[in-house]
């Protein structure tokens, strides 16, 4: 049996997809959890961790933590191997 892989990107049909998907949850989890550290020092705070009132430096900490672990697996993942 053969699929089309008619409308695909090069990525999505060289199985490269999910690693995309990854790092870009990664950039995405370390944006917000840096910037839930760094915007209360100016007053400011994300209106979707707002609701997480003081608390939200700490998950965004933890946010960021995730995120970096989920950066380093993700591109560790995509290197290739000469063996």
């Amino acid at each position: 049996m053969v699929l089309k892989q008619a409308g695909r990107s090069a990525h999505e049909a060289s199985g490269d997809f999910r690693w995309c998907a990854m790092v870009r949850l990664a950039i995405w989890l370390l944006v917000l959890g840096i910037g839930s550290i760094v915007l209360p020092m100016m007053g400011m705070q994300f209106k979707l961790l707002s609701a997480l009132g003081d608390n939200a430096p700490y998950v965004g900490g933890g946010m960021a933590a995730i995120g970096l672990v989920l950066l380093i697996l993700g591109t560790r993942g995509n290197q290739k191997t000469d063996d």
